[in-house]
């Protein structure tokens, strides 16, 4: 008994002395005797952590039609050759120019590309080389759309209502197969081709109200703040007694004055203004058309849910005017076909037509 307390006393006395030893030896080396603590293993966020964060990902600004708005639609339509005033900037999509921004500090109007900048713009854009398969890579059948499906419904082909659309405005009758045969994206309301862009519209959508007015053939303003308004009140007759279709569009939140897509849809219109150079008028290479699909979305059409949401092939368009302060920027866009559409009964129900 007394030889194993010794040999654990002498134990317990070399062990102290290890201890002490690298004590002093760490002490010498600077390190202190409380050495931090390793952090600790991440942790997965709870599911309902995860959720949460997911919601508030998603919670983007809505994009706030002028209906939604409560706006008085005569009023908006008789201004509509005005740029719009901050106020109502704000409550169409965005603040406005000069009207103060989430942080509070004022938000800068958007510059202007010159008629030289966007066509350069819009002429490299034309010049990129579009990957293979892709709708830019495709030039738009813009005869066969003309002469076969002016003011008809394109018929659901086995691609989905957009895609069967977008597959004969690029391939023609081939879209007939069922096949996609272009890539796209399905979720844009403005499409491009080598040649041309395509606006898809929504009557009666979520988003902004498309708006029609009714105007005296080829009244084209040329200046967003000095021109007349060119609209007039539909004719006793009815609405399709009208000569010309002019519709309000609104273009994406994300784009900008000097974004290719823009600038391919403003190069021509930049080019005949008033303030343009002559060379600019008489040299712009960008020639790009522009044509419009349409689909009426609302309850109270024809057949309602029931009845599938076919686009209609409205032809091409003249650009009138275009409010680049606005936010999202507005454009207003002249039916070059519209005497043709008169007879069209699907162009009619769009528009509200009698």
């Amino acid at each position: 008994q007394a030889g194993h307390n010794c040999m654990a006393s002498a134990f317990d006395e070399a062990r102290k002395a290890a201890l002490q030893a690298k004590h002093a030896a760490s002490k010498a080396l600077g390190l202190g005797v409380n050495l931090p603590r390793a952090p600790k293993r991440h942790q997965r966020p709870s599911a309902a952590a995860s959720t949460a964060a997911k919601r508030a990902a998603l919670a983007l600004p809505t994009r706030r039609s002028t209906r939604r708005a409560a706006l008085n639609a005569t009023a908006a339509m008789a201004g509509m050759d005005a740029p719009l005033a901050p106020d109502k900037a704000t409550r169409i999509g965005g603040p406005g120019p000069g009207s103060p921004s989430s942080s509070g500090s004022p938000v800068e109007p958007p510059r202007v590309p010159s008629a030289e900048e966007a066509d350069a713009i819009a002429s490299a854009r034309a010049a990129e080389t579009a990957p293979v398969g892709s709708l830019r890579s495709k030039r738009l059948q813009l005869q066969t759309l003309q002469t076969a499906w002016l003011g008809k419904l394109v018929p659901n082909f086995g691609q989905g209502f957009k895609a069967s659309a977008v597959t004969l405005a690029a391939c023609g009758a081939q879209a007939a197969s069922g096949r996609q045969l272009v890539r796209f994206s399905k979720y844009s309301g403005i499409q491009e081709f080598a040649d041309s862009v395509v606006l898809f519209v929504n009557v009666g959508g979520d988003s902004y109200a498309n708006l029609f007015e009714f105007a005296p053939p080829h009244a084209a303003p040329t200046t967003a703040a000095a021109a007349p308004s060119a609209s007039v009140p539909p004719p006793p007759g009815g609405r399709s007694a009208a000569k010309d279709v002019v519709l309000t569009w609104f273009a994406r939140p994300r784009d900008r004055p000097d974004s290719p897509i823009i600038a391919r849809l403003t190069s021509q219109y930049l080019a005949g203004r008033s303030d343009a150079k002559p060379q600019a008028k008489s040299e712009s290479a960008a020639a790009t058309t522009v044509g419009l699909f349409m689909r009426d979305t609302r309850d109270s059409r024809p057949g309602g849910k029931s009845s599938p949401p076919l686009y209609v092939w409205c032809g091409t368009l003249q650009l009138l005017v275009v409010d680049f302060a606005a936010s999202p920027m507005r454009f207003r866009w002249r039916l070059q076909d519209s005497k043709e559409l008169q007879t069209s009964e699907h162009f009619q129900q769009l528009i509200g037509g009698d």
